[in-house]
């Protein structure tokens, strides 16, 4: 009898035999971006300054004239990512919402993923404040996002979480936005790996930030 034909993992596949899934994938995700196209007014694109979310903003480059960008980003962001973002969305319909993560931090604590029981912020400790570090996010960047979305009137939100990224239930942007409810999210990378995300953008040239390029 002869052995049976040795099928590699996955990440022993040559690169051609992985970027042909991956094809089949961006098809996929091109008439998601289309469709989702076809009938909204306003629609948003929400970008985090990641691999997946400037992926995304490159596939949509034909929708310069209609798509409004939107970046939400703490006032202590890598200044490189400030000067990258602005390059990267000139010329198109682009927010940058900035929040002040000094004084939040100063009002409600520092983020942490373990707070000692007296030094919880609605204890009033008389040292440093501690707070659950998944609140910073949400109130730095993810409400005000939130609330963003809802005064321009999106009807659509595409945006660039991957499988692994939905997977997060409360960390989604399902999750995260509950409360838009008029608003429909649209996510063309739904079904991407992080891995593919980066394969693509090594291949096609996507412009991504310093930290990638040097292997971070």
């Amino acid at each position: 009898r002869a052995p049976a034909p040795y099928n590699p993992p996955r990440r022993y596949l040559p690169f051609r035999k992985i970027f042909v899934g991956i094809m089949s994938k961006l098809d996929k995700t091109l008439q998601l971006i289309e469709d989702a196209m076809a009938w909204a007014q306003r629609p948003v694109l929400l970008l985090s300054g990641g691999k997946d979310s400037l992926l995304l903003l490159d596939l949509c480059e034909p929708y310069r004239e209609r798509l409004h960008l939107v970046w939400a980003r703490t006032s202590e962001v890598f200044p490189h990512m400030v000067d990258f973002m602005r390059q990267r969305t000139a010329g198109w319909d682009f927010k940058e919402l900035v929040s002040d993560q000094a004084a939040y931090f100063a009002k409600k604590g520092l983020p942490s993923a373990i707070i000692p029981v007296r030094q919880r912020p609605h204890e009033k400790p008389s040292g440093v404040m501690i707070q659950s570090a998944g609140y910073c996010c949400k109130d730095l960047q993810y409400r005000p996002l939130v609330r963003y979305v809802k005064q321009y009137g999106a009807d659509m939100l595409l945006h660039g979480q991957t499988v692994e990224d939905l997977r997060l239930l409360r960390l989604s942007v399902p999750g995260l936005f509950k409360s838009a409810r008029e608003t429909q999210l649209v996510a063309p990378l739904a079904e991407w790996l992080s891995d593919e995300v980066m394969d693509y953008c090594r291949k096609q040239n996507v412009d991504l930030p310093l930290q990638y390029r040097t292997g971070f």
